[in-house]
């Protein structure tokens, strides 16, 4: 294992410790299961794709009182792939020639695509007669649309109802709104949120000012929210949530693995930078 992924674990361990925290407490406190906590502070940090495990680093430094900044520049120096070692060549041996190599890869791609033609023509020979089978029933329909009479007679136009010149017996006041017009009113006033996961994703969103729900969605997951204003949502990973607002589906909004701060209201979905998230988003790793 990576020792200076160990010495990273163990240290927050030690500033965990030296707190007073239990890793149940620390759980409590930040949001993460005891499991991911455990696998932390033994320098295991590939129980999660890296954009959780940096957030989770984030989270439990800041609680522990150590500079985020400082863990995370660590993790990444320690996460970078080490140089392979030079080629030890014995006197008078020779070296692998780069352009064998390049020839050799150049025969196995051309043999490859020689063996995928091969497989398109078997299945165009197996298929073929299922094809021109397919082709005459279209000729032969078309030809018979042709032929019968009355196919390119223009249909007729139904009749018009008539309108009635009477003036009701009853006037409408429409100087009041109807009942059903106010009801249609408040219905549209208020957002309803759905969000569905298609990858695992760590998400925290903030809805009418005050933290709705803090996790790591599992592919397949399903939450709903409802609001009269605005949802603000923190997601590690784009590219794994789905969004669908008041039945009509925003699709994905990033990529995979991308972190991403969104605002999304009755105008749709917007992309907007940290600072403009609101204050409950910062407090809401303190929420019990």
């Amino acid at each position: 294992m990576n020792t200076s992924l160990e010495k990273i674990g163990r240290e927050l361990a030690q500033q965990r410790e030296a707190r007073g925290l239990s890793i149940e407490d620390l759980s409590s406190r930040i949001k993460i299961s005891i499991g991911f906590i455990e696998n932390i502070e033994k320098g295991d940090f590939d129980f999660l794709p890296a954009v959780y495990v940096r957030a989770f680093i984030r989270s439990y430094a800041e609680e522990v009182g150590l500079d985020p900044e400082v863990m995370l520049a660590r993790f990444k120096a320690a996460k970078k792939p080490q140089k392979p070692a030079e080629e030890i060549r014995m006197p008078g041996t020779v070296p692998k020639s780069k352009a064998k190599q390049k020839k050799q890869a150049s025969k196995t791609h051309e043999h490859e695509l020689a063996q995928r033609i091969k497989d398109l023509q078997f299945y165009f020979t197996l298929f073929k007669p299922f094809i021109l089978v397919g082709i005459g029933i279209v000729i032969l329909f078309v030809i018979i649309r042709l032929l019968l009479p009355g196919t390119n007679n223009t249909p007729a136009r139904p009749p018009q109802p008539k309108v009635s010149e009477s003036v009701p017996d009853t006037l409408v006041d429409e100087s009041q709104p109807s009942r059903e017009i106010q009801q249609a009113k408040t219905i549209s006033s208020s957002l309803q949120l759905t969000i569905t996961a298609i990858e695992t994703t760590w998400m925290r969103i903030v809805v009418n000012d005050t933290i709705a729900d803090e996790a790591t969605f599992a592919p397949g997951d399903m939450r709903t929210w409802e609001s009269n204003k605005d949802f603000y949502l923190l997601i590690g990973n784009a590219g794994g949530v789905r969004f669908n607002l008041n039945g009509k589906n925003l699709g994905i909004v990033g990529n995979p693995g991308q972190v991403a701060n969104l605002l999304i209201n009755k105008n749709g979905v917007k992309r907007i930078p940290y600072s403009s998230l609101p204050s409950a988003m910062n407090r809401a790793r303190r929420i019990q």
